[in-house]
């Protein structure tokens, strides 16, 4: 087991560890920095490194508050966030192929999660590498309030891609350090603090729906005049919008209300030509406006695509030992 030291010697090096890269941590400490509450900011994440691949992430709104986090940072990623995305001028509802509400917006930005931790990380590479440290592959595994202490699991490198993957144990000694947690929804922190923090309640209430992603190839959306970029489209439970290099993606919302057989459709990992025809066949049903566009391609690697899930979570306190706090839990 390796033990690291993270002290705080003074009020001008006062030391932040943050858990989880993600848009929450990364901004977090961006802001830290940036307003001099802190000299220097480690954070701990469980992946290898930053995912910037689109067809690994999901669409999401970028509102006015998010916006203005973002200039309040570095005005310079709000610029790249409108660079980078669109403004979402209303959602379209429809039933079939007929329109029956439109839902104004104008002030929030279509994009993805990967664009907004891409845009964050392309900052602190750029002009933090020296306040704020990024330690990947490492997995928190619990914590020590009394000690003040967190415990890693840290992947190391295979000499060989056939040898099994071996993890070392690494205890952060962080007693001088305050600690962010954003590590999401299922955070480990706030696990640890539900069961060895006295008062400390949590309700968590999964979502109904998860849903799973289906990409267009770029350009393809031009197949369909109907379809304008600068809205987004609820159809049957799909959610369809464009997001960079002119793909579309369609979120394909998959829960309890659907039929059984539906379900093991829209969650099956095997893509037979059975499956392929199926997944066109429903997609046609609910989006038919999609449905031109879509090779077989596509449909054949949405079999391959993760779903995501989430939850609304609810605690008693955010404030753990006078320690650490839970970081998040809104969209940007």
């Amino acid at each position: 087991m390796t033990v690291e030291q993270v002290d705080v010697h003074n009020v001008e090096n006062n030391r932040y560890i943050i858990i989880g890269a993600g848009p929450v941590g990364l901004l977090a400490a961006i802001l830290l920095v940036q307003e001099k509450h802190a000299a220097q900011v480690s954070i701990y994440e469980a992946r290898d490194g930053l995912t910037t691949d689109l067809h690994e992430s999901y669409p999401i709104g970028v509102n006015p508050r998010g916006s203005r986090a973002l200039d309040r940072a570095r005005p310079d990623m709000a610029i790249a966030l409108r660079m980078r995305s669109s403004m979402i001028d209303a959602w379209r509802i429809y039933a079939g192929s007929r329109m029956v509400a439109e839902v104004p917006s104008g002030l929030v930005v279509g994009t993805t999660r990967s664009t907004i931790n891409e845009i964050l990380y392309e900052e602190v590479c750029k002009h933090f590498q020296e306040q704020i440290k990024i330690l990947w592959s490492h997995r928190l595994k619990t914590l020590d309030i009394l000690e003040r202490s967190l415990i890693f699991d840290v992947k190391r490198p295979r000499a060989d891609e056939e040898l099994a993957q071996t993890y070392e144990e690494v205890t952060v000694q962080g007693g001088g350090a305050r600690v962010l947690a954003c590590d999401g929804v299922w955070s480990v922190v706030r696990g640890f603090a539900e069961k060895h923090v006295e008062g400390f309640t949590s309700n968590v209430s999964p979502w109904r729906v998860q849903f799973r992603l289906l990409f267009s190839k770029p350009g393809a959306g031009k197949l369909v005049p109907e379809l304008e970029p600068r809205y987004h489209y609820v159809m049957g439970g799909i959610y369809l919008s464009i997001i960079e290099e002119d793909v579309w993606v369609l979120g394909l919302g998959i829960g309890e209300h659907l039929p059984r057989q539906t379900r093991e459709l829209l969650t099956a990992t095997v893509a037979t030509p059975e499956r392929i025809a199926a997944l066109r066949a429903y997609v046609t049903k609910k989006a038919p406006l999609a449905a031109p566009f879509l090779t077989a391609e596509d449909l054949e690697l949405y079999f391959t695509r993760k779903t995501f899930g989430g939850a609304m979570v609810k605690v008693s306190q955010l404030n753990i030992g006078e320690w650490a706090v839970l970081l998040g839990g809104k969209p940007l």
